[in-house]
């Protein structure tokens, strides 16, 4: 978590004791304060005590107003040390005290711990409208005291928090706004330490958006920005961001520069939780180097540091590092054993999706230890456990790990073998294991594969494939997703309940996104066909690469493509479409020659079952017809945007099935109520007659 600005609702050194305070205790809380304050928040830990030892020694009636800045500076830093509990205990005991003697100031103040609380609990739409009415009233506040730089300083970090509570919503846009504003308000208030806290969060965003070199930049302009203050926890956030960013982009030597400056700054200002980070990352990417002797150093120090946090999801990734690197040095019996160890967690919190992981890798770590039958009946589970996921995709256990909102908060990733080298692994040891195991193993070894190649070869059919992209055509998507509809309609019916309550999944929609790639014609006018053609290639391989493996890309035809999205739930449709869109901005198109383009493209989508409490009303060709609308929509609102509709929450009326017709006005839909429309940025949303 990154540190915020300086001190906020200090302490108030300057303010005397009332003489009612014995003097030793008077003498004991100035000191407390002045520690307090000259510390600057650089170490919160300590911070953190010296402000409880002050409060115990004030009575709840002596001194509001230095109990009150005492109480919030408290939350701030509990915050920042992610202690949310105690920070919301605290949070309560300064809202009573400013509703008790509290000055205008000290409102904002709390507001602003409050919020960031919400953040932290991962309630960023809770946080949001409390963020869109502190900010009005700080700027009405400074406009009558432009004099009150704290005020000043805290506008901005309220304008950064609204940026990190849109981006954890996903509205991108909205989110890059807001950080652009609060880099304003910050070199106004001449605030290094918050102008490099929001440097550093806009290029961890722009990292999660694909647009890493311009993350590069960001993080450097950080580092570049906090290096002159000397404050380590700051500092350590900043280049552990920056690690995460390398890491991005498969710079493993930068990313452990980054990681080990990091790991000192975080001993310096004794932050156990970025030291154990720092020591996960730095196992995991010396295994991708194949220095295992290193990984296991950093594994096992990850051990020790998760131990002592009682933090279990970084004790089983360190277990599962650990185990590989023992595994590959020679000392199997351990290191299966801790892969095993490491497993159990995950089976046990029910990580469907990280279980499947770690049964996979094990499976090859069988291998690599010459326990063939264990590797082969590991393997099995592995495959097992796989298409259980593609057919049963439970709360988004296959998500997309880039986006923000799904990328664990510790950066905590197993990114432990690359899954090309991990699938020949696979075919070499299931064939040593035919002849280890026997005929009987052998046959059945040899139906799956001759199942396996049958299914390779329907797919590689060139009547369901386009030739150009590779991608699926409209004959593979109708020979497909009649079967796919039908298991929504089942999981549809399954979350139907006795009394005529719905109890559905978030997850139960799925999202048709139509994409066209904005003034493609002019690349075939300008640098002919065969560029336009490299350019399709390359927007597909976007498309493919942002979608999951669940999800189905079809070139639809010419520059037009059609996604569908299963399992997704249509609160989210956005964040895919602006996922879509920004990547696609930020892609260099190469089309030969040293000649680079960018392109840009807009989206429409809309949601299947069109109607939850009717879900046949729709037929899915029909809601493609809408999605297509909403294309044009995006089109003649300017392109290089998006436009959805979903259903609103009175549902259908009793005429809408004549009212869609064999072309349904998706614009009269939404303006009598039926249907609503978001887009990108809310901006105003040109329809189409």
């Amino acid at each position: 978590m990154a540190l915020a600005i300086g001190l906020l609702g200090g302490t108030g050194v300057s303010q005397p004791l009332a003489a009612a305070v014995p003097a030793a205790t008077a003498k004991r809380i100035a000191d407390l304060r002045k520690r307090i304050d000259a510390d600057n928040r650089n170490h919160p830990v300590a911070s953190v005590a010296l402000a409880q030892e002050a409060l115990q020694l004030l009575k709840p009636d002596e001194e509001p107003a230095i109990r009150t800045a005492l109480l919030i500076g408290l939350v701030r830093d509990l915050n920042v040390l992610l202690r949310i509990p105690e920070a919301e205990a605290r949070l309560a005991e300064a809202r009573a005290q400013v509703a008790h003697a509290g000055q205008p100031r000290d409102h904002f103040l709390v507001g602003m711990e409050g919020a960031l609380v919400l953040i932290l609990k991962e309630r960023p739409g809770d946080a949001r409208p409390v963020l869109e009415g502190l900010i009005p009233a700080m700027e009405g506040y400074l406009k009558k005291q432009p004099e009150d730089s704290e005020i000043h300083r805290l506008l901005g970090r309220a304008q950064r928090s609204l940026g990190t509570a849109n981006r954890d919503l996903g509205r991108f846009p909205e989110a890059i706004g807001w950080y652009q504003r609060a880099m304003k308000t910050y070199q106004e208030a001449q605030d290094s330490a918050g102008l490099s806290n929001v440097l550093d969060q806009m290029g961890t965003l722009l990292q999660l958006l694909g647009r890493l070199d311009e993350a590069v930049s960001y993080h450097r302009q950080a580092i570049a920005t906090a290096e002159p203050l000397k404050n380590p926890e700051l500092l350590a956030t900043i280049h552990l961001n920056f690690a995460n960013t390398y890491g991005f982009l498969n710079d493993t030597d930068h990313q452990l520069e980054e990681l080990a400056k990091s790991r000192e700054l975080a001993r310096i200002s004794q932050d156990p939780d970025i030291e154990l980070t720092v020591a996960v990352n730095m196992a995991d990417a010396y295994l991708r180097k194949k220095d295992y002797r290193t990984c296991l150093k950093y594994a096992e120090a990850g051990l020790r540091l998760a131990r002592e946090a009682g933090n279990a999801a970084s004790i089983a990734v360190s277990q599962v590092n650990q185990g590989i690197a023992l595994n590959r040095l020679g000392n199997s019996a351990e290191g299966l054993k801790a892969i095993v160890a490491g497993l159990e967690h995950f089976k046990a919190s029910q990580a469907r999706n990280d279980t499947a992981e770690i049964v996979g890798i094990l499976a090859e770590e069988y291998a690599f230890a010459g326990e063939w039958r264990k590797a082969y009946e590991t393997e099995l589970q592995f495959k097992a456990l796989s298409d259980d996921l593609k057919r049963v995709q439970d709360q988004k256990h296959i998500a997309d790990a880039s986006a923000a909102f799904e990328i664990d908060k510790k950066q905590l990733q197993i990114d432990a073998l690359n899954r090309e080298r991990r699938n020949q692994l696979r075919l070499r040891f299931l064939w040593t294991a035919i002849g280890l195991l026997g005929l009987g193993t052998a046959a059945v070894l040899v139906a799956g594969r001759k199942k396996l190649q049958a299914a390779n070869k329907a797919l590689a059919d060139m009547s369901l494939r386009d030739p150009l992209t590779s991608l699926a055509n409209r004959r593979y998507l109708t020979s497909r997703i009649a079967e796919d509809l039908a298991q929504i309609h089942r999981l549809q019916r399954s979350g139907l309940t006795e009394a005529g309550k719905t109890r559905m999944p978030l997850n139960i929609d799925v999202i048709f996104f139509m994409i066209d790639i904005d003034h493609f014609k002019q690349v075939n006018d300008t640098h002919g066909h065969a560029a336009g053609d490299q350019v399709l290639r390359q927007f597909a391989s976007i498309l493919s690469s942002t979608m999951r493996d669940s999800d189905t890309v079809v070139r639809w035809g010419g520059e037009e493509f059609f996604v569908v999205a299963k399992h997704t739930s249509r609160t989210e449709a956005h964040i895919v479409a602006e996922r879509i869109r920004s990547r696609v901005e930020a892609f260099p198109f190469d089309i030969g020659e040293g000649r680079i383009v960018h392109k840009t493209c807009s989206v429409g989508f809309a949601t299947y079952p069109f109607f939850r409490k009717d879900p046949a009303l729709v037929a899915w060709e029909k809601v493609a017809e809408v999605a297509d609308q909403c294309l044009y929509a995006a089109k003649a609102s300017g392109r290089n945007t998006w436009v959805g509709v979903h259903e609103a929450e009175d549902g259908p009326d009793a005429d809408l099935k004549e009212r869609l017709g064999a072309y349904p006005d998706v614009a009269k839909l939404v303006a009598d109520g039926i249907l609503r429309a978001e887009a990108m940025a809310e901006r105003p949303i040109a329809w189409n007659s």
